[in-house]
């Protein structure tokens, strides 16, 4: 998760570190209750700053978490199957290379999650 914050820091380096921290707590949050405390905090109707700025992070969060799971389908590619480490302690080097692609593909799923909410939401609010 560090990682995808920093990708997503770009977008708001110049922006004061108040921004960067309201913007990290909406992207944990579910995307109703972010968008939701996103219109709570406008100062008007116009006021769609902030807004802008979280949809670009959870834009570039999806992107980032996708080319993740994606670089672990292609590492793992070259096993045909999950490696028997019944009893073997610490991990080897596969389980850890699956737990990684499991908990990639989990992260995955729910930043798409997210991702198609705001993607529904903008597209019947930008609808004339």
């Amino acid at each position: 998760m560090k990682l995808l914050f920093e990708n997503w820091r770009e977008y708001v380096a110049e922006e004061d570190s108040e921004l960067s921290e309201t913007i990290e707590k909406l992207l944990r949050m579910d995307f109703n209750q972010a968008i939701s405390l996103i219109n709570a905090l406008k100062t008007s109707e116009d006021d769609n700053y902030l807004e802008g700025r979280y949809r670009v992070a959870l834009e570039r969060e999806y992107k980032d978490s996708k080319k993740e799971w994606r670089y672990w389908i292609k590492k793992l590619d070259i096993w045909d199957q999950r490696p028997d480490t019944r009893g073997t302690h610490p991990l080897s080097d596969a389980e850890k290379d699956w737990n990684s692609y499991y908990d990639a593909e989990e992260k995955y799923q729910r930043i798409k999650e997210k991702f198609f909410d705001m993607d529904i939401y903008f597209t019947k609010k930008d609808k004339p």
